[in-house]
């Protein structure tokens, strides 16, 4: 009992810093809004879904846009906006809370509080969350934030195998986190290389540990094999059924399953005088198949043609082609645009069937053909080792120190009209795009002869459609009252939403202002810049750490945590051949698809160099006194 209360001020003064550093990362923030932009692939892809899916609409109308991406980011933001929680806010609890169950996973290891404490610094200050993409509408924060629980959970697992008190609840988390994970990014998918190593790891480990002896262990082994397998296929199963029940046909993701993938690969097959492995449809294959596969005229004709001001060729300088990463979009929008494909049944079947013609072609001696592979991507070809091992030195460039562009001030309107606008705010729940200011002087003018809470009022629900569409807060929904007041005063301010800030200042809304007025735009960039130089120390110590501890094993064994860094660098080391092979036909990755790996890569070299000073000065204390028995004493 005198143990515990005398442990109690350490716990509490601990876990009271680690809720002061959560809070002033939240104001470091708290001038920060999401960013809306025109992107249809991207960020208003994420966003249009999720809206449809609040809506009660599946994900919308179908187009040749709707399955380019999987759903998981939409589904998270439509669950977000359920519980009330604004977006951004939900994946930075996710980041923050990932965090302490990753510390917490470490304390149960035996780390120090102090070291915990620095690590955890290190790991919510991490530049990337500064980066100006991360309040943006993507899908990295949600899956760094997701892969960290991952690796925590199966920390927690390992250390209950070696204390002998299994808890099942990591496993379950374990489970959860990789079947969504699955549905966020399409390489995600690597996750089960990720799982496949840990599975190897469980058993030997248990071996090592004499767990097997154990009933309890064999079964949480047992469990923690299956449940996410089981987690995993019953996800996607789900959402499967969803998209067939709405749309027709079970396909999560249009560029990797069904006819399209088969109908580039059919494409590519045809011979070509000039070949570029940034180029699968290139302008000469497009005009011999417009002569030999007459159904494919339409859409040829709508494919916007390339040029000197294409990014394509800013980017690859190859201006007289349209590179991979546009001329698939543009295939399935030419498409749609001539009517071709109006929904999902209809465009597997023209892609099928297209596909079979080019396929007759080649065997009827129209078009001179090659086997190219059938997926997306071609098989990899000897001619382009070089250009793998080059875009693959770029990655590991990109994973040590990916260029960061931190957050600035937010701009004074974003450029999107007022539907996209509304939808974007409906579906995050952001406060900053106020719809309202485009269209309230002219509301202003004729409203001015009403009443001023029918006018406010008005200007809540074009603000928050939600409300506008919920029959409790209708004109007359508070009795007396404006339902709009009622509803700003009960739920609006809790909910974070705001309102009449045009009374405040015309200039300068209260949207624009940081937490107690104070700009943070200066600190975010001194600590991004600090953290980037700070980092590239961090990694050389960690490699220099990393090397001492595996010369000091027979001192101490590695536990659980280490074993969990080893096959994340081997996951690592898998996902960067598989991106550098992507990279190789789609041209040089964006930065932030490494932000997980700098992200947990430097948080856990982190814990390494920690760790191995603690070993190093235990071990230098043994030596010392080791030597020191061994002088020679005077009779």
């Amino acid at each position: 009992m005198e143990t515990l209360r005398s442990r109690l001020p350490i716990v509490f003064g601990f876990w009271l810093l680690i809720s002061l550093i959560v809070l002033l990362r939240l104001f470091l923030v708290s001038d920060l809004a999401i960013q809306m932009i025109y992107s249809p692939h991207d960020d208003g892809l994420y966003v249009s879904r999720a809206f449809h899916l609040l809506q009660g609409e599946a994900f919308g109308p179908y187009d040749a846009r709707l399955l380019v991406k999987i759903p998981g980011l939409s589904l998270w933001i439509a669950g977000s906006r359920l519980l009330g929680i604004p977006y951004l806010l939900s994946i930075n609890l996710l980041y923050i809370s990932a965090g302490i169950f990753f510390i917490t996973a470490l304390e149960r290891c035996g780390f120090h509080r102090i070291i915990l404490l620095f690590i955890f610094i290190i790991y919510l200050f991490n530049p990337v969350t500064f980066d100006h993409q991360w309040f943006r509408v993507m899908r990295e924060p949600l899956s760094i934030g997701l892969l960290v629980v991952i690796l925590s959970s199966m920390i927690f697992f390992l250390n209950g195998i070696r204390s002998k008190q299994i808890l099942f609840w990591p496993i379950t988390i374990l489970a959860v986190s990789f079947s969504f994970g699955l549905l966020v990014r399409e390489e995600d998918k690597l996750l089960y290389a990720l799982l496949l190593f840990f599975y190897i790891l469980v058993l030997g480990y248990a071996w090592a540990c004499g767990g097997f002896r154990s009933t309890i262990i064999r079964l949480a082994i047992l469990a923690v094999i299956l449940m996410p397998l089981i987690f995993a296929f019953t996800g996607k199963a789900m959402v499967r059924s969803f998209i067939s029940k709405h749309y027709g046909l079970p396909i999560i993701h249009e560029m990797d399953e069904g006819e399209f993938p088969k109908f580039i690969a059919a494409i590519r097959s045809i011979e070509v005088s000039k070949e570029s492995r940034h180029v699968m449809v290139t302008q000469e294959s497009l005009k011999k198949i417009q002569e030999t596969v007459p159904r494919l005229i339409p859409m040829i004709e709508r494919l916007p043609p390339p040029g000197p001001g294409s990014y394509s060729c800013a980017r690859f300088n190859i201006c007289d082609e349209w590179t991979n990463g546009w001329m698939l979009f543009w295939i399935k929008d030419a498409a749609f645009s001539a009517g071709l494909t109006p929904d999902l049944v209809s465009a597997q079947k023209f892609f099928h069937d297209a596909r079979l013609e080019i396929q007759k072609a080649c065997q009827n001696g129209q078009l001179r053909c090659r086997y190219n592979g059938e997926g997306l991507i071609p098989p990899f070809q000897v001619q382009w080792v070089m250009p793998f091992i080059k875009e693959g030195t770029e990655i590991v460039k990109m994973m040590i120190r990916p260029p960061i562009g931190v957050a600035g001030e937010l701009p004074e309107t974003f450029p999107v009209d007022d539907n996209y606008g509304r939808m974007y705010q409906f579906a995050t729940m952001t406060h900053y795009f106020d719809s309202v200011s485009q269209v309230t002087s002219t509301l202003r003018e004729g409203w001015k002869n009403y009443p001023q809470d029918l006018y406010l009022s008005l200007e809540y629900w074009l603000r928050y459609p939600d409300v506008a569409s919920a029959k409790d807060f209708g004109p007359h929904g508070g009795g007396d009252e404006w339902g709009a007041v009622l509803h700003y005063r009960e739920h609006g301010q809790h909910e974070g939403r705001i309102w009449e800030e045009n009374r405040l200042s015309e200039k300068k809304s209260i949207e624009r202002m940081s937490l107690f007025g104070i700009p943070t735009v200066k600190w975010r960039k001194r600590i991004a810049h600090f953290f980037i130089r700070f980092g590239l120390i961090l990694e050389i110590l960690g490699v220099i750490a990393s090397i001492g501890r595996l010369l000091l094993w027979r001192i101490a064994v590695p536990g659980p945590f280490h074993w969990i860094a080893i096959i994340f660098f081997a996951f690592t080391l898998v996902r960067l051949l598989a991106l550098s092979y992507v990279s190789t036909y789609f041209g040089q990755l964006d930065p932030r698809l490494f932000f997980s790996t700098y992200v947990i890569g430097l948080s856990f070299i982190s814990v390494i160099i920690f760790d191995f000073v603690t070993l190093f000065l235990s071990w230098w204390r043994i030596r010392q006194s080791e030597a020191f028995d061994a002088i020679p004493r005077s009779p």
